[in-house]
C-alpha cells in the first residue's frame, strides 16, 4: 500500500495528490461510504463485503443508509 501511495504522489499533480497520513483504512472507509450512498447498496451485503458486522455498518454509516432502508432496519429490531 506504501508503495502504491508513492508511486501515486510522484506521478500526478499537486492538486492530485493524496493527504499525508493515508491508509488502507480511509480508503476501506470511503468505499463503504460509497457503496451505501453512491450505489445504494443495503447494509447487510456491504458489511459482508467488507468483513464487519451489521451493526458496525449502522454505528459508524448510518447517516449515509437511504431513509426507507431506516425504516426496514427499524422494523427488524422490533
Amino acid at each position: 500500500m506504501r508503495a502504491a501511495i508513492a508511486a501515486h504522489q510522484q506521478s500526478c499533480e499537486p492538486a492530485q495528490r493524496l493527504l499525508s497520513g493515508v491508509s488502507a483504512y480511509a480508503f476501506r472507509h470511503s468505499r463503504i461510504s460509497e457503496l451505501l450512498q453512491v450505489h445504494g447498496i443495503d447494509p447487510l451485503t456491504v458489511a459482508v463485503q467488507t468483513g464487519t458486522s451489521l451493526h458496525q455498518i449502522e454505528k459508524t454509516y448510518y447517516k449515509f443508509i437511504p431513509s426507507a432502508m431506516k425504516e426496514k432496519l427499524a422494523a427488524v429490531k422490533d
